[in-house]
């Protein structure tokens, strides 16, 4: 019954990722092996934030990447 099963899960489609695309103020990317992206914030546009705009911070103390509002980073500073 075992072999069985493995057949029918090996039938089970699986997805490849055919490419990866360097969108607005990344680069890199590409079609085969293990690529990765870069972020240049030069190439973004500049706008005016508000307070209730959030932006991408990398938290030093568990080392993940988070958002975190304008207002409370304006709110510590103050």
């Amino acid at each position: 019954m075992g072999g069985r099963i493995n057949q029918r899960v090996d039938q089970v489609p699986t997805g490849d990722i055919t490419s990866v695309v360097a969108g607005d103020g990344l680069s890199g990317g590409g079609s085969a092996g293990a690529v990765s992206l870069a972020m240049d914030v030069n190439e973004l546009s500049v706008v005016t934030a508000v307070a209730s705009d959030y932006i991408a911070i990398e938290d030093v103390g568990d080392n993940t990447t988070k958002k975190a509002l304008i207002s409370d980073i304006t709110a510590r500073l103050g």
